[in-house]
């Protein structure tokens, strides 16, 4: 009688995890990093006036990178998420403008 026992538990242990392993895993996905930016289609908007510049940063006191003529035309990639900035890309690389230089 034990020896049934013994073969009944070693059966079910054998047997329990096959049937864990075929319900399907699911794997954990890692969280999702925010960079801050609303992402755009690239479009091509043109510069309005005189004197864009085209700064590293979104930020009116970062470094100036380039300064763009009226009707240059720019890459829009993103915008910054107040709407204020736009990144851009221009011949010379990426930079960010104001938005409201852009049309």
């Amino acid at each position: 009688m034990n020896r049934i026992l013994a073969i009944g538990c070693a059966l079910a242990v054998i047997v329990a995890p096959t049937a864990t392993f075929a319900a399907p895993i699911s794997v954990p996905q890692a969280p999702s990093t925010h960079s801050g930016l609303e992402f755009v289609d690239a479009i091509t908007m043109t510069t309005i006036a005189n004197g864009t510049h085209v700064y590293i940063l979104p930020d009116a006191t970062s470094t100036v990178v380039s300064t763009l003529a009226a009707g240059t035309k720019v890459t829009v990639l993103d915008k910054t998420p107040d709407g204020m900035w736009a990144r851009v890309q221009i011949d010379s690389g990426l930079g960010y403008v104001r938005v409201k230089t852009l049309k």
